[in-house]
């Protein structure tokens, strides 16, 4: 949006450039946003997802609970507790489908720095490696690709 120059083709009239390819979320997934925030300006590049994949390209589960505020920092024991059950759970599924330790396969991705360590602990009390996995805020995670990717 620094940009001085605007594009006579962008439909959402603002100033500066957009790329218009994506192509690094399987097109299920990426659809989503350019309906959401795009509004279908973008061509997405990567491709499906492959068949035979153990869950969805996109799932969503609801988690009953709120987020509570403490010392000013926000935090959802509830879906840091269901993202941690649900790993252990499904860890045999995804390391056989893969082929690899599941430490190396998922990324979990959360909006505040409490909630990573809330979701550290959690992932440690169900006996899971966490500096082999990579859990951070979405500036932590930018590029860093993984199998399977949790947003909370």
């Amino acid at each position: 949006n620094a940009s001085r120059l605007i594009d006579p083709q962008n439909k959402m009239k603002e100033r500066g450039m957009i790329l218009t390819e994506h192509r690094r979320c399987n097109n299920e997934i990426i659809e989503y946003c350019n309906n959401l925030a795009y509004k279908g300006m973008l061509k997405p590049m990567k491709g499906k997802a492959k068949e035979g994949q153990p869950f969805p390209p996109m799932l969503l589960m609801h988690v009953e609970g709120n987020s509570s505020v403490v010392n000013k920092e926000r935090t959802n024991i509830h879906e840091a507790q269901f993202i941690a059950t649900w790993l252990a759970e499904n860890k045999q599924k995804i390391e056989s489908h893969y082929l690899s330790d599941i430490e190396n396969l998922v990324g979990v991705i959360t909006p505040f720095k409490a909630q990573k360590r809330l979701l550290i602990w959690q992932l440690k009390q169900v006996g899971f490696d966490v500096v082999r996995m990579k859990i951070g805020t979405v500036h932590a995670l930018q590029g860093a690709e993984k199998e399977i990717e949790f947003s909370d």
